[in-house]
């Protein structure tokens, strides 16, 4: 009888043993499930970050783009208009050269 009870007490024994290294093995889980649970949540605040960051980004480079295409095709019409007015000038001028070869041919054809 004192062996079974000798028996039982290490067996008591075992399993409080068994239980505290269990209950160390869990309280070891969950810190390292907070560790990384508390990494992951790093990991996406900095993504999310980027992201913004990055959106922001385009946003500028885009409205500098515009900004740019803007004042290129401003030049290009400007310089529309120029060349408008210059061959404006040179219609002007071939028509008067037309009408004046126009009369003297007009003239000679008279007097011929």
């Amino acid at each position: 009888m004192a062996s079974n009870k000798w028996e039982a007490t290490e067996q008591a024994v075992q399993v409080r043993d068994a239980e505290s290294e269990l209950s160390q093995l869990v309280e070891a889980a969950d810190r390292a499930g907070a560790l990384v649970e508390e990494q992951v949540r790093s990991i996406m605040e900095a993504a999310e970050a980027k992201a913004i960051e990055v959106e922001d980004t385009a946003k500028d480079d885009a409205l500098t783009r515009r900004k740019e295409a803007t004042t290129a095709a401003t030049g290009f019409v400007d310089q529309i208009e120029i060349l408008e007015k210059e061959l404006n000038t040179l219609i002007e001028s071939l028509r008067r050269e037309a009408e004046r070869l126009k009369a003297a041919l007009r003239k000679e054809a008279a007097n011929g």
